[in-house]
């Protein structure tokens, strides 16, 4: 008699709780809606971060071309691309970095072409190590340029990334790469900074 009154119990319990069912399904739909939204956003940052990072590669190469045209290209294309919010901290310090290296081999292809070193004024061409480095490690932004006279034979700009110096760059092409590469600099102090 006993085991007939529990199964009674057991089968108005079960009566009862066949009415919440549908909002058992209901909080089970909405977790699975909920999860499904943070994996697809998860993917799209995903695959928004490995375009970024195949356009960077692409800027990055073009950049370190040796065609000034290609080289001054491509500087655009990275100073147009750190802006974006899939850049991390990393990725600014890799750009500056990069454009730190350009403003080297740009000035070593200045003193190239005539076979002398590039034309520079004001600071000291030789400077340490520290002076030439800004917010971990990485040299500051460019003060602004002014086009040389013409009997010097080139751009006159200011490098504030090796201590202020000013180089006479021989075409346009070779200042627009040397200014790029200065606010590329100052731009990625800047945001390493915040």
């Amino acid at each position: 008699m006993e085991l007939h009154a529990i199964g009674d119990w057991i089968w108005a319990s079960l009566q009862e709780l066949s009415g919440i069912a549908p909002l058992g399904a209901l909080l089970a739909v909405i977790v699975a809606y909920f999860s499904y939204r943070g994996t697809v956003r998860q993917k799209t940052l995903a695959d928004n971060r490995n375009a970024w990072w195949n356009r960077a590669q692409w800027a990055i190469d073009a950049a370190l071309s040796y065609g000034e045209q290609r080289r001054a290209t491509g500087m655009a294309a990275i100073e147009q691309m750190q802006d974006s919010e899939l850049a991390t901290t990393a990725d600014q310090a890799l750009l500056a970095a990069m454009a730190d290296a350009v403003v080297d081999e740009t000035l070593d292809i200045l003193g190239a072409d005539d076979g002398s070193r590039p034309i520079v004024e004001g600071a000291s061409a030789k400077t340490d190590e520290k002076s030439e480095s800004g917010a971990m490690g990485i040299p500051p932004r460019i003060s602004g340029t002014t086009p040389a006279p013409a009997s010097s034979g080139g751009y006159e700009i200011t490098l504030d990334s090796r201590d202020g110096k000013v180089v006479h760059a021989r075409s346009l092409t070779q200042k627009r790469i040397l200014e790029s590469a200065e606010r590329i600099i100052a731009k990625a102090n800047k945001k390493i900074a915040e």
